[in-house]
């Protein structure tokens, strides 16, 4: 028998301390290597939620820059934030973020916890046979965003706030299959 409590998403979507998530599969027959990857990954983003605040996952330095110039080639707003960035740096981007002059943030493993909430979509482009990186994945768009004062101490009272909030929900978009998937609940 363990002493350790464990919370699936289902819960703390239930509890209100994640936004549900909207996720959209890639194409079954879908090549992650395919030369089309970067017109894929604008396209899904185009179609899905254009408009919307996204944090890519690549799986490269050279992938996540040549993303962040697809997207900017397409006349949407994006950077490639990486590690080599200084924390300056970093925070610039990231406030352009959240004033909307970008639209979207490509990343290769650099952590964002700090700036969670004010992604509306995940687009995971670096698929993943690791189930807590899969999750963590996941996770980064469904940080609620609370509105001003209103209270949060109950279940129905963080649902309430929710869904009174600028982010009801989230998207998750995968660009290639993690094949994990199925181990998450």
């Amino acid at each position: 028998m363990s002493n350790i409590a464990t919370a699936t998403f289902d819960s703390l979507v239930q509890d209100g301390y994640l936004v549900p998530a909207r996720v959209f599969m890639p194409a079954p027959k879908y090549d992650f290597m395919e030369s089309g990857i970067k017109s894929t990954i604008v396209d899904r983003y185009t179609s899905i939620c254009l408009g919307k605040k996204a944090l890519v996952l690549a799986s490269t330095v050279g992938h996540a820059e040549a993303i962040a110039a697809s997207f900017c080639a397409a006349g949407i707003a994006a950077a490639a934030l990486l590690a080599r960035h200084t924390h300056a740096e970093r925070r610039k981007m990231l406030d352009h973020l959240e004033t909307g002059e970008l639209k979207v943030l490509v990343t290769v493993n650099v952590m964002l916890d700090e700036c969670q909430p004010v992604f509306d979509a995940v687009i995971i482009a670096n698929p993943t046979n690791s189930v807590s990186k899969f999750r963590k994945q996941m996770v980064s768009a469904m940080h609620p965003r609370w509105p001003e004062g209103m209270q949060r101490f109950s279940a129905d009272q963080r649902r309430a706030a929710i869904a009174a909030s600028d982010k009801p929900d989230c998207m998750i978009i995968e660009i290639g299959r993690a094949s994990c998937r199925e181990r998450v609940s």
